[in-house]
């Protein structure tokens, strides 16, 4: 070969080299596995769900996609982060989970502690391989010990832990009213998890309603406080949101629901299966703490669909008959459901400071996800006499609830992340500085929040009043 071509090819490749090694993408990736952004004074609430199970992986036609491909409303599932007293948690984290926790709200690889996961289908688990792929990388680029998460999940998905990692993963397989404890960096208990029982089909568990699937409830605590509960004290050292409840992918267990003329469920299912909720919530604190009885701060609910029987609902009685006479046919709560759970696990005293998650959408009610969030709550404030339940407010990629306060807020209630401040924040910013997609000043209270569905993305939108 021509030595000239050699010394040409030679100094190319030595100017590719210190490129390379100065690649603002190289630098990207090394932030990224090396930054954790988990603060111990603020706790959040991340329900980045889209869609529902079969959504994501059936393939749609090409023409179907516009214009909604824009934010890739298809071929995503998400999941739920929650940071809690310093320590990142990840529940079900499904397709595409780890690309948009960074992406919409800037947590890293090296943010997530621990993983729990509700039952074996896909887009509740799809990318917990990723996670540990990352994880190592991150433990190689921080010459630390391994930084692998702990690892919770049902006896279906058992196989699952040995395949994907080491036999000395941190974690356990879990059953239900088990409790696990979650210590922060420094050593305190950060929260304590209790698994709760679900009703749900499982592809590696030949019968219905599989024994193995679970809920998650989160205790969240402070070592500044001797009660591990909500707190409506003025001196609390930690106001917030305390008690979070994620049902997953669940049916609620009434004894008058049919399958091809058989009843699925008893009276005794459907009470052992509100006792286990109340049990979890019944956390009291003495002395001059105000709290609620037998109710959660937040709880997280996939409705799945509307059930077929509304469509014939007569004009008197409406609650009642859906009450009665309403089952979703399928394995999650549908609307019924949902208005079931609301109705057995709130009771209404302070609703600005109680919150129901709709999710898990079925994709035919895109477009009214916000009015079927709306109705659900008028539905249980209805049933339940003058008093509101609770807000119930619909989930999708982008949302982000803050869920403690300052003692000297003038109206204290948990607040919503507002995307048109973001995206205020993020033109100002581009492109050359940083910003914190979780500020405290991105977040208002939801009294003062609008909800709606933007049909040009697919996205619902959450924004503060101007």
């Amino acid at each position: 070969m021509d030595p000239e071509v050699i010394d040409a090819f030679g100094r190319n490749l030595k100017a590719l080299a210190e490129r390379a090694n100065s690649d603002a993408v190289r630098k990207r990736d090394d932030d990224y596995l090396r930054r954790r952004t988990v603060a111990g004074d603020r706790d959040f609430l991340i329900a980045c769900r889209h869609w529902n199970s079969s959504t994501p992986v059936i393939p749609r036609p090409y023409a179907e996609h516009s214009p909604y491909a824009r934010l890739a409303s298809y071929g995503l599932g998400g999941g739920y982060f929650l940071t809690m007293n310093g320590v990142g948690v990840a529940v079900d984290p499904g397709y595409g989970f780890i690309n948009l926790l960074y992406g919409a709200y800037g947590f890293t690889i090296c943010d997530i502690d621990a993983v729990f996961i509700t039952h074996d289908h896909p887009d509740h688990w799809a990318d917990l391989a990723n996670i540990l792929v990352l994880k190592n990388l991150a433990r190689d680029k921080n010459d630390t010990e391994s930084v692998e998460p702990a690892i919770y999940l049902g006896e279906a998905l058992a196989g699952l832990r040995g395949f994907l990692s080491p036999s000395d993963l941190e974690g356990s397989v879990l059953r239900r009213r088990q409790v696990v404890t979650l210590h922060n960096r420094d050593g305190d208990v950060a929260a304590r998890v209790t698994a709760l029982p679900a009703y749900h089909n499982e592809r590696l568990v030949r019968k219905r309603n599989s024994p193995y699937a679970l809920g998650f409830h989160f205790q969240i605590e402070d070592p500044k406080c001797d009660y591990p509960a909500r707190c409506q004290f003025p001196k609390c050292p930690r106001p917030g949101l305390r008690s979070i409840a994620i049902a997953g992918d669940t049916q609620f267990p009434d004894e008058r629901k049919r399958k091809n003329g058989i009843s699925e469920f008893t009276a005794a299912d459907r009470q052992a299966f509100v006792s286990e909720y109340e049990s979890v919530a019944a956390l009291r604190r003495q002395g001059d703490c105000k709290l609620d009885h037998n109710v959660f701060d937040v709880l997280s609910m996939h409705i799945g669909s509307i059930e077929k029987e509304i469509a014939h609902v007569p004009s008197s009685g409406v609650l009642d008959h859906i009450l009665t006479k309403a089952f979703y046919p399928g394995y999650h709560l549908g609307f019924a459901g949902c208005l079931r759970m609301l109705n057995s696990l709130f009771t209404g005293q302070h609703p600005n400071n109680k919150l129901a998650i709709l999710t898990e959408f079925g994709e035919e009610l895109r477009g009214n996800r916000v009015d079927i969030a709306t109705v659900l709550e008028r539905a249980a404030v209805a049933n339940s006499g003058d008093a509101p339940l609770v807000r119930v407010v619909p989930a999708d990629i982008g949302m982000a609830v803050q869920l403690n306060w300052h003692n000297d807020d003038e109206c204290p209630e948990w607040k919503l992340r507002c995307n048109r401040c973001l995206r205020m924040r993020e033109a100002e910013a581009w492109p050359d500085k940083a910003f914190d997609p979780m500020a405290p000043d991105l977040f208002h209270p939801r009294s003062k929040m609008d909800i709606y569905e933007d049909l040009d993305t697919g996205l619902i939108q959450y924004c503060c009043h101007w």
